[in-house]
């Protein structure tokens, strides 16, 4: 799989049921509207925020050192992440 410039893979995957949970997660995120509420929380970013964790949760549970930010997923299941991290 091809990965966007600047992203590198782990060599590490997500179980099956894994990637279906967390693209689930991500698919969710994706299509829930910038919403403010009282003009300070926003609905969509805490989606993001869900899904970001769920995702980096699953690749240190899959013992993947600690990085910063957040580990991705690709449509393959393997984790990524920025390169030099």
């Amino acid at each position: 799989m091809t990965l966007p410039v600047g992203l590198v893979g782990t060599g590490v995957y997500a179980t099956e049921e894994e990637t279906q949970r967390l693209m689930v997660l991500a698919n969710t995120a994706r299509k829930t509207p910038v919403i403010l509420l009282f003009g300070k929380t926003d609905v969509s970013a805490q989606a993001w925020e869900r899904a970001n964790t769920a995702v980096h949760e699953c690749a240190l549970a899959h013992d993947l050192p600690e990085i910063k930010g957040f580990y991705g997923l690709a449509e393959d299941g393997e984790f990524i992440k920025q390169a030099g991290e």
